[in-house]
């Protein structure tokens, strides 16, 4: 099912259309405010004294949507995009799986992949996806080998 996989690549290039689009609109947010006016002694120049206020509101809001909502979205949809396309888990994202102690904690919630798959590559694309998770675990935890031995 080709399409569905062109559908998810769309998904994935609007939301990060939609980063670039917060981020654009929170450098607007970010004031440049007059606090007054200084004289140069020896020229007698003017200049302005301004401050640049980071901590707007809004702003603050639009950077913690674009860094929970809109980066866990994206990396969700990469996932499932790189299964689809028939990509080993390791490569499309290493760190998905992170060892805590003794125990393997999952960093991105997989059944939102699971989802993402379903609904772009039907329901037969799902048959695989276990064994996709539970060897991508297997690869993400072994220790990489250094190429320069």
């Amino acid at each position: 099912m080709n399409g569905g996989k062109t559908k998810l690549k769309i998904k994935i290039i609007t939301l990060a259309d939609e980063a670039f689009a917060i981020r654009r609109e929170e450098r607007k947010l970010y004031k440049t405010i007059e606090i007054g006016t200084r004289i140069n002694d020896k020229t007698g120049a003017t200049f302005m004294k301004v401050k640049v206020v980071k901590n707007h509101p809004l702003a603050l809001d639009l950077a913690f949507h674009r860094r929970t909502v809109v980066r866990g979205a994206a990396r969700v949809s990469l996932l499932a995009y790189g299964y689809l396309r028939g990509r080993r888990l390791v490569d499309v994202d290493r760190s998905v799986f992170i060892r805590a102690g003794n125990k393997v904690k999952e960093s991105v919630e997989l059944s939102l992949v699971a989802n993402l798959v379903g609904r772009f590559g039907g329901e037969e694309a799902k048959e695989g996806l276990e064994a996709w998770i539970e060897q991508g675990r297997q690869d993400c935890l072994t220790p990489q080998r250094s190429l320069a031995a």
